[in-house]
Formats: C-alpha cells, structure tokens, sequence
C-alpha cells in the first residue's frame, strides 16, 4: 500500500511539475494579439423590381474609434444602448434621394428619424444563437448610382443618457452599382471573438 502511495506521489508531483512549466508558456503565447475583437460581416443583396437578384456582395467592416467609446460606455454602464441604424452612402448624387444628399438611412419602427424617401424603419435586430447580433433591412433605390460606403450608427435619442456614434463602418474597394427601382436588402453580422 506504502509502494501505491509513493508512486502516486511521484506521478501526482510530475503532472503538476509538467503543468506548471507548460501551462504559462502556453497562456503567455495566447496573451500577445489576444483581445476582444469585433467583427461585421456584410451581405448587401440587389434586387430588380421582378425579386429576381441582380447582385449579391459580401465583405467585412472595422470597428470604428467611436464605436470603441460607445462598447466603453456600455459596459462602464456610463449610458444607455440607442436604437441601431444601417447607413449606406451613396454616389454624389445619391441613390435615395437627390435633394437630401448621399445618405440612404435604414433604421429601427421606433427610430426618432421620420419616415421619408431616404429614412426607411424596417431595420430589425436579432440575436441568434451562435451569440451573434444580425441587422436586417432595405431600401428602394430612387436615382440610379452605386454604393460606396456602409456603416452601422446607434443613435441615441437622449444625448445626455443614450450612447450614439458609428460603430462599424467601410469603403467599398469596389463599390455597388444600383438602378432606380431596385431594392438593397443588406444584412450585418456583429459578432465578437
């Protein structure tokens, strides 16, 4: 019984001696590059006014500085979460609307933006549960052009108690071309690793 006790000591004491030099090396790998990292991945789908699709174009984004400030806020609990938006810009001339400028607004029903020809309230939030956020919505195309750049904003109603700013955003390296009267649904991914 002696000899039993002895030899599970010896294994018991190499075990945690071969732990307690492999265990830092291998933590003291991960801990260089490691973090919390955002990702957004995009699908921006084009539709003719028939549904039939017309284009189909995925892509990722970065996590914006501000939206660094407002994942700070959050969690130091400083602020509230505002409603979410998808902005896609357009051409000069705009692919929403000519008069307002280059911005096609895809927000949620209860947005404090008012419905209009470049404000459309169909965007809708979902957490799924592989723990990702989608943002689904569209918007019908007025003036033929192309899509440049696409963003994901929170606005805060209240600036004194919401968090608001761009979160993720990117240029297009190839931007969208769009033909009045179709319809850009686009979806966006958030998801953290």
């Amino acid at each position: 019984m002696k000899g039993v006790a002895i030899l599970w000591f010896r294994w018991t004491s190499a075990a945690l001696l071969a732990a307690a030099l492999v265990l830092p090396q291998r933590l003291g790998a991960q801990v260089p590059g490691q973090g919390i990292k955002v990702h957004g991945h995009w699908v921006v789908e084009v539709r003719n006014a028939d549904g039939s699709l017309e284009l189909r174009r995925e892509f990722e984004n970065a996590l914006q500085p501000q939206g660094k400030q407002v994942l700070l806020q959050l969690l130091a609990a400083q602020k509230a979460m505002g409603l979410w938006q998808v902005i896609v810009y357009g051409s000069s001339s705009g692919v929403c609307n000519a008069g307002f400028g280059t911005i096609c607004r895809v927000v949620e029903p209860s947005s404090v933006f008012p419905p209009g020809i470049d404000v459309f309230k169909n965007l809708t939030k979902t957490a799924t549960g592989a723990l990702e956020l989608v943002l689904q919505g569209s918007f019908v195309v007025a003036i033929t052009g192309e899509v440049r750049e696409v963003a994901t904003f929170i606005e805060g109603a209240n600036a004194a108690t919401d968090v608001a700013g761009t979160f993720t955003s990117t240029v297009l390296q190839s931007p969208i071309p769009v033909q009045a009267t179709q319809t850009v649904s686009v979806t966006v991914t958030l998801s953290f690793s």
